[in-house]
């Protein structure tokens, strides 16, 4: 059984999505965003800042490593939509990017693939619900916006505790429709992660192991 982690304080998160693209009236990750801050998050997870990005190359990674680098969240989660499908958390950025009719690299030199730091396995372990699946591991976050901050915040930060979450494009209306399923979802996602936020040195001295290596009057388990 993996090791249990106990928080000595509330884990700080930082959201990013996008803003609305292709003619398109919203965004559902920005309306999943907006959700998110006027409901509330978990117990023991606080809001660290959030941004809604441009849907722009040249200045999507501007505004959003700035904030990144100055409200150094112990947990980042980064929103995008896509085509139909489910709650989707990509386990993988790549090192390419759209690039008219062709794909180049994001930045030469670098790895063709960086791999979340958040505990994916573990994770899915907590999300499962029977007889109901909402979240999805994917393995290709796609060549454009989503995958390119993605990319960008993991190898700006070897440490970074950045994970991706793709959102099936919805209208306005089916949002607000959906929108109690959506949170309830949302919510067990960020405290599963919460309970695996990643290696133990991801979440710097905010988490102590229950290793032998901390005191806690808490009982281990192994």
């Amino acid at each position: 059984m993996p090791r249990q982690v106990f928080h000595d304080k509330s884990l700080t998160l930082f959201i990013a999505a996008f803003e609305r693209f292709g003619g398109r009236d919203c965004n559902t990750s920005a309306d999943l965003l907006h959700a998110l801050k006027s409901s509330g998050l978990p117990a023991g997870i606080q809001l660290a800042g959030d941004a809604v990005l441009p849907v722009d190359f040249a200045t999507a990674w501007k505004r959003l490593g700035p904030e990144i680098r100055q409200t150094k969240p112990d947990l980042l989660l980064l929103m995008g939509e896509k085509k139909g499908g489910y709650l989707t958390l990509e386990r993988f950025a790549h090192n390419k990017r759209r690039d008219g009719n062709s794909q180049a690299e994001i930045l030469s030199g670098k790895p063709k693939r960086l791999n979340t730091r958040a505990k994916l396995d573990q994770i899915f372990e907590l999300l499962r619900h029977p007889g109901q699946n909402r979240f999805r591991p994917g393995k290709y976050a796609g060549d454009y916006l989503c995958n390119y901050i993605y990319f960008m915040a993991l190898v700006s930060d070897p440490e970074s505790p950045a994970l991706f979450l793709h959102v099936p494009a919805r209208t306005a209306n089916q949002f607000i429709a959906a929108k109690n399923a959506w949170l309830n979802a949302m919510h067990d996602l960020l405290s599963a992660w919460a309970a695996y936020p990643g290696s133990i040195g991801d979440v710097r001295d905010r988490i102590k192991a229950i290793d032998g290596a901390a005191t806690n009057d808490m009982p281990r388990e192994n």
